[in-house]
């Protein structure tokens, strides 16, 4: 495993013993190891080879970080088991009438087994619940339409409703697997005209929500501590509760970070803070032929 923004499966069927308690073990080479040679200088670290690493970028050394990379899992691990029925994916798009697309992925099983989704929607006076049954088939779609709905604004221009949904997939009446979470209602866009004739040519950029124009106006969010693991949900609290009292309506996730937390992402929707998401790369020239996946 090579790569700290992705997940990696492995298939361990072969290899689980059933007669003797298993045990993980991980292997981990050091770091003048993997970057192939010493660092180049105490403060300036492994220079523009850092960019051939898919790690945080600023491990390997930045303004305001020490170059002291770690090694190690990037996130959780554990064990699946039985391939039973199971919803694979699930997501919704929201609509400012009030209307919500919900798209659902399950697995094989689930399809074979003929099983039913089971959607609801609450919050601010709605009530909703919707039984889908697609049998034989592994995605399925399905709009829900709330009533008056309440949408979310950036901070300083509204509020930040947010209504709870869940998503259970049914099996002989036994609920088999569930998705939940939270969801404003808001519609983002982007606004090009052309500039004034007196401004000479160009096109403007102004970003839309609920098809009002924004003002964006934040920072940029960098990881809260060296190792991201030793970031606890009160200090996302705290940070972000900054934020907001600072007035920021948006923050823009920086490319050489990480991805953050669900954690950051909830307390973002709930404050009004839109994210700039960037992808992680960071100031550096990256090879063509890699880009290119040659």
């Amino acid at each position: 495993a090579k790569n700290a923004f992705r997940p990696h499966r492995y298939a361990i069927s072969d290899l689980i013993r059933h007669d003797a308690p298993n045990v993980l073990m991980l292997r981990f080479r050091s770091i003048d190891g993997v970057m192939g040679d010493p660092r180049e200088d105490e403060l300036k670290g492994w220079g523009t080879r850092r960019v051939l690493m898919r790690k945080p970028q600023y491990n390997f050394g930045w303004d305001w970080a020490l170059p002291m990379p770690g090694i190690g899992v990037m996130g959780g691990v554990w064990l699946e088991t039985s391939p039973g029925p199971r919803l694979r994916k699930c997501s919704v798009k929201p609509w400012v009438s009030g209307r919500l697309d919900f798209k659902f992925q399950v697995n094989a099983a689930a399809r074979d087994a003929g099983c039913r989704l089971r959607v609801r929607v609450s919050g601010h006076g709605a009530e909703i619940e919707e039984i889908i049954e697609r049998p034989g088939r592994c995605f399925s779609y399905i709009s829900l339409t709330l009533d008056d709905p309440k949408l979310w604004w950036p901070r300083g221009m509204g509020e930040q409703p947010l209504y709870d949904y869940s998503v259970e997939l049914i099996a002989d009446g036994e609920v088999m697997d569930r998705r939940e979470g939270r969801l404003g209602i808001r519609e983002v866009g982007i606004l090009e005209e052309p500039f004034t004739e007196d401004a000479g040519p160009g096109i403007s950029f102004w970003i839309t929500v609920n098809g009002q124009r924004a003002f964006c106006k934040g920072g940029n969010w960098i990881p809260q501590e060296l190792w991201p693991a030793e970031a606890c949900e009160e200090k996302y609290r705290f940070h972000l509760q900054m934020a907001a009292d600072a007035n920021f309506n948006m923050l823009r996730v920086w490319g050489g970070g990480v991805y953050e937390r669900d954690i950051f992402y909830d307390l973002c929707d709930e404050l009004g803070i839109m994210v700039w998401q960037d992808f992680m790369f960071a100031c550096a020239g990256y090879p063509v032929d890699l880009l290119r996946g040659e």
